[in-house]
């Protein structure tokens, strides 16, 4: 079992799902597996519509088509995508952080949704990685392609730094791919999201911090990832400028992996009265 998956069971440990209906929001392989090893009545495991990647391996991991279970490719910020109370238990693993992509600013807006489906007496939980920086807002990249690819150069060797840059350079082909300029954004703090949830109504708002030790390297999977939301540009020009930025910026990151990383991990738990 992988850290990561760890922190998952640690997360779901002290709820008994047997019976339950759960959805599964901002779903991915992992945590679809987690949770319909638990016998739940019923799973709706939600990506993002744009995310075919994984929709597919959600999809796969589930072992296909089946009658408890179900993968919908949907936007959890449009409003009303189920009826009050559809479930009695809610899992978002790492939505609150693919919020901002897919949905930028509506991260109150999906969390209050998520309320809404939830029935009295159920349960939230939340789990995403606490930024390692302050919370900001940050540009990144220039909506154009004024960036000169063979002079990008990187102010410090550290392998964070080098890290860092790569996930921008992913966040960009994000933004472009949606047919949005690039204005920044943001990683969200657990206290932010605590303050929200009660905000929204929650009850018994719980938060706990973990650790985990990751090792980052350039994964083959999130490289075919960022190629399939490369399709959705359709400017030619603006196609191959993002593909040789990608190219660039995972050279700089193989330079340097694999390598450790700290990351801290928020779990938060909240119920509904």
């Amino acid at each position: 079992m992988s850290l990561y998956e760890e922190i998952i069971e640690t997360a779901l440990e002290e709820f008994d799902l047997s019976g339950l209906r759960i959805l599964d929001a901002g779903s991915g392989p992992i945590s679809a597996r987690a949770l319909i090893q638990r016998s739940p009545k019923h799973l709706t495991c939600v990506c993002a519509p744009q995310d075919r990647y994984k929709i597919d391996a959600t999809f796969n991991e589930l072992g296909g088509k089946r009658d408890d279970a179900e993968v919908l490719g949907v936007d959890l910020s449009e409003p009303k995508l189920f009826p009050n109370a559809s479930f009695d238990f809610i899992l978002a693993d790492h939505l609150v952080s693919e919020i901002d992509i897919f949905a930028p600013g509506k991260h109150i807006d999906v969390l209050h949704a998520l309320y809404n489906y939830l029935a009295p007496g159920g349960n939230l939980v939340i789990i995403d990685t606490e930024p390692d920086h302050p919370p900001s807002t940050f540009s990144t990249f220039p909506r154009g392609l004024e960036l000169d690819l063979d002079n990008i150069k990187i102010a410090s060797s550290d392998n964070m730094t080098r890290y860092r840059f790569y996930l921008i350079a992913r966040r960009f082909l994000y933004e472009m791919a949606l047919n949005r300029g690039v204005e920044g954004f943001m990683k969200i703090p657990g206290d932010w999201v605590e303050k929200w949830l009660i905000g929204i109504g929650f009850r018994n708002v719980n938060p706990q911090l973990a650790t985990r030790i990751i090792e980052v390297d350039v994964d083959p999977d999130e490289e075919n990832r960022s190629r399939i939301f490369l399709e959705l540009i359709t400017d030619e020009k603006l196609r191959k400028y993002i593909d040789a930025l990608l190219d660039r910026t995972e050279g700089l990151l193989r330079e340097v992996c694999p390598f450790d990383i700290e990351q801290d991990i928020y779990i938060i738990s909240a119920g509904k009265k």
